[in-house]
């Protein structure tokens, strides 16, 4: 399965409620998806993929330009 960009993923669903399940706040979140030189740290990103159920992986995350 080919990883996609967390803006993507987040398309029609809440980014609060991702914020929460990460434990980060929504603005954080805001952040990720707007600005590609925003990157998380390896935990957070770890996270992120777990409550994407792998949609947007890790790499995706910490390399973006990488794919």
């Amino acid at each position: 399965m080919h990883s996609m960009k967390l803006s993507g993923y987040l398309k029609g669903k809440s980014r609060a409620d991702l914020a929460k399940k990460v434990k980060v706040s929504k603005g954080y979140i805001d952040n990720l998806c707007s600005n590609s030189r925003y990157v998380p740290g390896r935990k957070l990103a770890y996270r992120i993929e777990q409550a994407t159920g792998g949609a947007v992986t890790t790499q995706e995350l910490l390399y973006p330009e990488a794919e």
